[in-house]
């Protein structure tokens, strides 16, 4: 399984968008949550939030053996490194704490592209005023996105 995690970020823009979306071996959708997060973040930040609650839905649906994949490559890099951030430091010990509890969980950085799902989705939840989840159905706004991405 997978799971793919993305934020949206609008300049001058008082909120973000979050988004994470599980998917099987298959490339399907077994479960996806986006939603928009009130207060100014700086990109980083805005991942880091996206990763945790991404995470946080893996771990409530009993999700296990995932593989973590975001186009955020210095997310991965304070995840993989241990490093000490001052105000993502403890969503970033969040994000470690849900990586153990997700027995065989990894986390690597994918060029956006192949992250288009999680993208699709972060953009949906920057423009919703409330929070999405699915659960074993496709969110229609990444239908056409998900298909592209199980032919090929």
């Amino acid at each position: 399984m997978s799971h793919l995690a993305d934020a949206s970020v609008f300049p001058g823009s008082d909120h973000i968008g979050i988004r994470a979306a599980i998917r099987d071996e298959k490339g399907s959708i077994l479960g996806a949550v986006a939603k928009s997060v009130e207060g100014s973040f700086s990109l980083f930040l805005a991942e880091c939030l996206a990763l945790r609650e991404g995470l946080s839905f893996a771990k409530e649906i009993e999700c296990v053996n995932l593989e973590v994949e975001t186009d955020a490559i210095n997310v991965v890099s304070a995840v993989v490194e241990n490093r000490e951030l001052s105000m993502e430091g403890p969503i970033l010990e969040n994000v470690k704490q849900l990586l153990a509890q997700l027995r065989g969980t990894g986390i690597h950085h994918v060029c956006r592209s192949a992250n288009l799902v999680a993208h699709l989705l972060a953009r949906f939840g920057f423009n919703s005023n409330c929070t999405n989840v699915w659960i074993s159905e496709t969110p229609t706004v990444v239908s056409n996105a998900v298909s592209i991405d199980t032919i090929a």
